[in-house]
């Protein structure tokens, strides 16, 4: 498949100030090395425990935060140098909350005509034109237009919020756990717009999240990251019925079985996720892990190819695999 976004080396490192002189003391490092490919209408997903730093690597594609080093290219072209209005509307965000990435001031027809406003996208009449098909897509009536966001349920809110992102007619959306605060049957209903709209118009997206049966549902290939790093990326299907890393295994036994009489085989992680701001030397997870050896403890596994497409960070990859 054609690569159509190529991250390599990512990393966000923020300073941790103290003192009277906000003297810099030490670094978090957020996002440390991390790579990843998206493909030509492919949908990435990401996932992680909260505070792994996904949310940082997509505020960095759309360019909401610079990186501190690596290499982002799109479509070819580099990302890290300043972008021009050009590559930012190819690159939209769709955030958790929707309350509040939507200005409570504005009406819907105000929300969706900022972006080609912004852009000098077309006249008067374009942009009304764009509004109202654009509010069909996401099944909300022209009466609507007029309304604020408060007047809308969540799930409506969230239809908006994508409506907003489509505007521009973006290559690639960056979905920030776009359905975590939506109830179960209109998190079903976004899926399926994404989906939708992915096979109409063949979007790729960088799909983070945290619930893995929605990743589940919507990627095509999926990478594990665990304090700043990538420690598994393989497509869905593997990763879910063969997943090596011990981390992801005891991460994907925690996903619920809607059967009583099923016996799970859960994987209970012992200790504390180690500080970003002092992680651990060696393996950042040799600190919880049952398999964890001198090597591990003092040299840092890459994450290299065990099968085609699939690629685990870990020392002890070959034996775990068999």
């Amino acid at each position: 498949m054609e690569t159509f976004l190529r991250v390599r080396g990512l990393k966000k490192h923020f300073p941790l100030k103290s003192g009277l002189l906000r003297k810099t003391v030490g670094l978090v490092k957020a996002v440390d090395n991390v790579n990843f490919d998206v493909y030509r209408g492919d949908t990435f997903g990401l996932v992680g425990e909260s505070g792994c730093g996904k949310t940082t690597v997509g505020k960095i594609m759309v360019g909401l935060l610079e990186a501190d080093g690596g290499d982002v290219t799109f479509e070819g072209k580099p990302m890290m140098a300043k972008r021009n209005l050009a590559m930012r509307k190819n690159i939209q965000i769709v955030f958790q909350d929707p309350y509040g990435s939507l200005n409570p001031r504005m009406t819907v027809h105000e929300l969706l005509a900022e972006p080609m406003k912004k852009h000098k996208m077309g006249n008067k009449t374009e942009i009304n034109q764009k509004v109202l098909e654009t509010i069909d897509i996401i099944s909300l009536n022209k009466r609507d237009l007029y309304k604020y966001p408060h007047e809308f349920s969540g799930g409506q809110r969230q239809r908006i919020a994508i409506a907003r992102a489509l505007m521009l007619e973006p290559q690639l959306l960056v979905c920030d756990e776009p359905v975590s605060a939506l109830d179960v049957s209109v998190q079903a209903q976004i899926l399926n717009l994404f989906k939708r709209l992915q096979q109409e118009r063949g979007i790729s997206y960088l799909f983070i999240a945290h619930g893995l049966a929605t990743v589940k549902h919507i990627s095509n290939r999926v990478g594990v990251m665990y304090l700043g790093q990538m420690v598994e990326m393989a497509e869905t299907k593997t990763m879910f019925d063969a997943c090596v890393h011990p981390y992801t295994r005891a991460l994907f036994s925690s996903i619920p079985v809607p059967d009583p009489t099923h016996k799970s085989n859960r994987v209970i992680l012992h200790g504390e996720v180690p500080s970003p701001l002092n992680p651990p030397p060696g393996c950042k997870f040799h600190t919880r892990c049952i398999y964890a050896c001198e090597h591990c403890k003092q040299d840092e596994p890459i994450l290299r190819e065990i099968a085609p497409g699939h690629r685990v960070a870990c020392h002890l990859s070959e034996q775990l695999a068999r």
